[in-house]
């Protein structure tokens, strides 16, 4: 099997490990952020939903980043699929799809 055959069977699986360490990733920060949650409910303690509170963000930025990141690698495939593995050689998906005259005028050449 030569390298880059070795490369394209092992993406999936790859695929996979990442997918599972998101899920497992973002179960715990749901689990970490549920129980000060459940005791802030239960006792109505104010420090409990200070604790919560101050999760959110982090939270939401999580969320984001990972978001973001499934994007970059979105857009990488697209790449590579219409143009090839050059890299950088190839404009933004924005570019292509807002239809600037340059974004076409690099695709064309």
């Amino acid at each position: 099997m030569t390298r880059s055959a070795q490369a394209v069977a092992t993406q999936p699986r790859a695929h996979l490990d990442t997918s599972a360490r998101r899920r497992r990733a973002l179960e715990l920060v749901l689990a970490i952020m549920a129980v000060p949650a459940l005791v802030a409910l239960a006792t109505g303690s104010s420090t409990a939903w200070w604790v919560f509170v101050g999760m959110l963000p982090l939270f939401c930025v999580y969320v984001g980043v990972v978001l973001y990141a499934r994007r970059l690698r979105a857009e990488q495939e697209i790449n590579v699929a219409f143009f090839g593995n050059a890299k950088g050689a190839a404009p933004g998906l924005e570019d292509v799809f807002a239809g600037t005259t340059s974004a076409l005028d690099e695709i064309s050449a």
